[in-house]
This record gives C-alpha cells, structure tokens and sequence, in this order.
C-alpha cells in the first residue's frame, strides 16, 4: 500500500513538534478573508503556497525569537 503523500507543512509541523512547548511559537491560522484583505492592500495575489501556510500559522516565532515569520494581521 502507497504511504499518503507528505506536505511540506505536514513536515514543518512535526519538526517544530519535536522540541519543548514554547521554543517555537506559531500564531494561529489566517482566515482567508484576512488573507484577501493583505492581498488587496498589496495590490497583488499572495502564491498559494504562501497562501496554505498563512491558512495553518499566520506567523511566529522560531527558536526562541531567533527567526521571525511576520503575520499579515
């Protein structure tokens, strides 16, 4: 039997699961009426794949507040 296939952001999820509550912290996802809302004021289509991660976490901090992901709201 063929093993389901992987997202990218299924991989990123276990890999931030992997060290101790509060290393990383990630915001809740973006509804996509937020997401439209950016899209609008920067007068461009944000890439789907942007699109699906801000869907799952809309920023963040990673190992410790050493990498930044920026939320759009």
């Amino acid at each position: 039997m063929a093993k389901p296939a992987t997202t990218p952001f299924q991989k990123f999820a276990r890999e931030v699961g992997k060290y101790p509550p509060g290393f990383h912290v990630l915001r809740p996802g973006a509804p996509d009426e937020v997401i439209a809302e950016a899209e609008k004021k920067l007068k461009r289509e944000l890439p789907e794949v942007y699109r699906r991660f801000l869907r799952g976490w809309n920023g963040g901090l990673l190992f410790g507040s050493g990498v930044v992901i920026f939320a759009i709201y």
